[in-house]
């Protein structure tokens, strides 16, 4: 499956939740609450690809399909543009998308410091 072979040429990053980064040692990418909550339910997926009906479903958008296209292809290119080209989902024939990169969700820093 292409999912696999993309996430060999992977690094590992780091998706901070509350303040909206997602982060490698050299890259820090803003994210907007829609694509923190795409991303954090990539990574808590038990299943490689996750079909298009249910992530709007789990976003709780049932009646915004149509936003999610533009939010993974908005996300997409975001990475890319930080990345010198690099992937961050494979849209998946018939099914949906597949993250190709290795996103651990971290505790933020910022939030134990008050």
């Amino acid at each position: 499956m292409r999912c696999v072979k993309d996430m060999l040429r992977s690094r590992t990053w780091m998706l901070m939740k509350n303040s909206g980064l997602l982060v490698d040692g050299e890259v820090a990418i803003a994210l907007t609450k829609m694509e923190c909550s795409l991303l954090d339910l990539f990574t808590k997926s038990e299943e490689r690809a996750i079909k298009r009906d249910v992530i709007v479903r789990r976003l709780k958008k049932p009646y915004d399909y149509a936003g999610l296209c533009m939010a993974v292809a908005r996300l997409q290119r975001k990475f890319k543009d930080s990345t010198d080209g690099d992937k961050l989902f494979a849209s998946v024939r018939n099914c949906g998308y597949c993250l190709v990169q290795k996103i651990d969700v971290q505790p933020d820093l910022l939030s134990f410091a008050e």
